[in-house]
């Protein structure tokens, strides 16, 4: 997307999963990288990364000191979320009641209070609006990813 959108020029190098990429960044094999911030946090608070900028439209409450790459390059965005999904055809009230229990689950204070200083920004939707949430994820990175030229190996 910085690629496309912006003349910024990276190189994509595949990992299989944040830690190697995170092994190779602080191993000094490579420069920068985008991971969640849960799986950072650490580093910046020992001060082994440096935080140059998050990727959520509005900086985050764990480390409000560092802006959001959006503040520098408009329109920027590339949140991750985590979802909880079930297979297809699953019975309506079977998914009110998954939902109805994770929301209650999140609601915990202990539970709240370790994600939220993790980094992790919670938001509550219904299935209905995570579908679209979905979709429009799906509709803009398809662009995205074929705009680049990117293709699986």
């Amino acid at each position: 997307m910085l690629n496309q959108n912006y003349g910024i020029s990276l190189q994509h190098i595949p990992y299989k999963g944040v830690a190697p990429a995170l092994n190779d960044l602080l191993g000094g094999q490579v420069q920068i990288a985008f991971a969640s911030l849960p799986s950072v946090l650490q580093y910046i608070n020992s001060q082994k990364l440096i935080a140059l900028g998050v990727s959520s439209s509005k900086r985050s409450p764990v480390l409000p000191d560092v802006p959001s790459i959006s503040e520098k390059v408009p329109g920027f965005s590339g949140s991750l979320w985590i979802g909880l999904f079930a297979p297809k055809g699953t019975p309506k009230p079977v998914v009110d009641k998954l939902q109805k229990e994770m929301q209650l689950t999140l609601a915990n204070p202990d539970l709240k209070e370790k994600l939220q200083s993790s980094g992790v920004e919670l938001a509550s939707m219904t299935s209905a609006e995570f579908a679209k949430q979905l979709q429009d994820d799906i509709a803009r990175w398809a662009k995205i990813v074929k705009a680049s030229g990117a293709s699986l190996d």
